[in-house]
C-alpha cells in the first residue's frame, strides 16, 4: 500500500521455478516444438512423470524425456506507480521490488522538477533510478512520464539509469 493522496498499490510477481526447453536435446530426440511441451511441464510441476504422451506416434512417459527441460530459478517482476516520494513510500517500494528481475516504474518528473512532484504526488526519475537501485533489481523500464516532457521523454529515461548505475 502506497500513498498517492488515496492509497494505491504497488505489485510484485515471482514464480516459484522457471521450466526452460533445452532445444538442442529436443533436436537429438527428433522431437518437434509443440503443445505437448506444455504438458511436459504440467507433468514437471505436479510431479507426474509416470505419465506417456504420444508425440507423432511416437510413445513417451514423461520421466524418460524431462531431461529436455531445465529447471531456473523462477523471475520477479514489480509494478509500481502512481506514488509521493516520500521516504516512507521509497522504503516500501524498495522492500516491495528487492531482488526483481524487472521493475517497471514511474518517472513522472525530472528531479529538477521535484517540488512540482511532490505536489502531485509523484516520482521523479532521480527516486525511481534511486528505488531500483536500492532495490537490486537487475533491469529498470520506467513508464508514465508527465505530459510535460512529451517531446523529450528521454530526459526522464537517462535521469533514472543514471541514479540507478551510481556507484
Amino acid at each position: 500500500m502506497l500513498d498517492h493522496q488515496i492509497p494505491c498499490l504497488g505489485f510484485s510477481i515471482k514464480e516459484d521455478y522457471h521450466i526452460n526447453i533445452d532445444k538442442a536435446k529436443l533436436s537429438d530426440l527428433n522431437l518437434p516444438v509443440g503443445p505437448w511441451l506444455g504438458k511436459l511441464k504440467e507433468a514437471i510441476r505436479h510431479n507426474s512423470l509416470g505419465e506417456s504422451i504420444s508425440i507423432e506416434g511416437r510413445e513417451f512417459v514423461f520421466a524418460d524425456i524431462k531431461d529436455i527441460a531445465h529447471i531456473t530459478t523462477g523471475q520477479k517482476i514489480s509494478y509500481i506507480c502512481d506514488l509521493l516520494g516520500s521516504e516512507e513510500n521509497i522504503l516500501k517500494a524498495v522492500k516491495l521490488a528487492k531482488g526483481s528481475d524487472v521493475l517497471y516504474i514511474e518517472a513522472y518528473f525530472l528531479d529538477k522538477d521535484k517540488d512540482r512532484a511532490r505536489e502531485r504526488y509523484h516520482l521523479t526519475a532521480k527516486q525511481a533510478g534511486r528505488i531500483a537501485r536500492e532495490a537490486g533489481v537487475a533491469r529498470l523500464e520506467v513508464f508514465h512520464f508527465s505530459p510535460k516532457y512529451t517531446d523529450a521523454p528521454e530526459e526522464l529515461i537517462k535521469e533514472a539509469e543514471r541514479e540507478f548505475r551510481a556507484v
